[in-house]
């Protein structure tokens, strides 16, 4: 079964902004990428599990995750909304 997960992309030359609302359930495989990422909960909560080191990110809370560092992320039993933003820009991104 496929859990939605909706994102809405903004480019610029050297960043890219995302927000993401996530269904309860929803799961962000482990992967990893160059850029640099900085997020935020705005609503519910997300696990994420950054370089093996788990934590619990609810509204309002904030991460960093270096670039080139593992890391993958769930939602617990509720929506959750994060906004992103990646430097330098995401060219692996679906633009919308």
């Amino acid at each position: 079964m496929k859990i939605p997960i909706f994102a809405k992309h903004i480019w610029g030359y050297k960043m890219t902004f995302v927000f993401f609302s996530l269904a309860p359930g929803s799961v962000v495989p482990e992967h990893s990428h160059p850029h640099d990422q900085i997020g935020t909960v705005l609503k519910g909560s997300v696990e994420l599990n950054i370089a093996g080191e788990k934590k619990v990110v609810t509204a309002g809370g904030a991460y960093h995750i270096p670039g080139d560092v593992v890391h993958s992320g769930k939602t617990q039993d509720a929506p959750a909304e994060v906004i992103e933003v990646f430097s330098p820009a995401r060219g692996d991104l679906t633009q919308d």
